[in-house]
């Protein structure tokens, strides 16, 4: 992706950097009015390392979703390191100089109901069947239905899905206390 490509003008947020599987070191510099970090910080050991990384990079919100609920073997297979609770991660945000807007549990019933069928199913045929070639016309249809359905779980305030909104204090220096920080750590 180019440098043009990354940071745009958009609807009042000044940049936006959208990143595909690989890691953005915040010691460049570069902040964001808006940070999405989605199912990322359960595929590392040291969440608590991305999670002040990811702040440093935070200018005015982070949005944070992570799985919560045990781990099943599929969350294995996946690379979960662990799990979080909504209490969990606004600690963890406020640790980090956010304040946490809202924080709620989302997935039910359905996202919570497609986990544990992956899992009964067997997590490994499951992937197998979905994740190595393009998908099926079945395939698609399914994906499609299951997305639309997902949207029944806004319905409800349970299930095994973390969702966080923080947001820097305003007038904080925080951002720039933040980042050194972090880079004090890295050296």
């Amino acid at each position: 992706m180019s440098e043009q490509d990354e940071a745009r003008v958009v609807q009042g947020v000044e940049k936006r950097l959208f990143i595909d599987g690989k890691w953005v070191d915040a010691s460049d510099g570069r902040t964001f009015d808006v940070v999405v970090c989605s199912e990322v910080l359960e595929h590392i050991a040291d969440w608590r390392a991305a999670l002040d990384n990811v702040v440093a990079m935070t200018r005015r919100y982070l949005l944070v979703t992570v799985p919560g609920g045990r781990r099943r073997p599929m969350d294995a297979i996946v690379g979960h390191h662990r799990h979080f609770t909504v209490a969990e991660l606004e600690e963890a945000l406020r640790t980090a100089g956010l304040q946490p807007v809202s924080g709620r549990r989302w997935g039910f019933p359905l996202h919570t109901l497609y986990r544990w069928a992956i899992s009964r199913v067997g997590a490994d045929r499951m992937y197998d069947s979905f994740g190595t070639e393009r998908y099926s016309r079945a395939q698609i249809a399914l994906s499609d239905a299951l997305y639309g359905a997902f949207f029944v779980n806004d319905l409800f305030r349970g299930g095994d899905q973390v969702i966080v909104l923080a947001r820097r204090p305003q007038g904080s220096s925080l951002a720039l206390q933040h980042r050194n920080l972090v880079w004090q750590r890295k050296t």
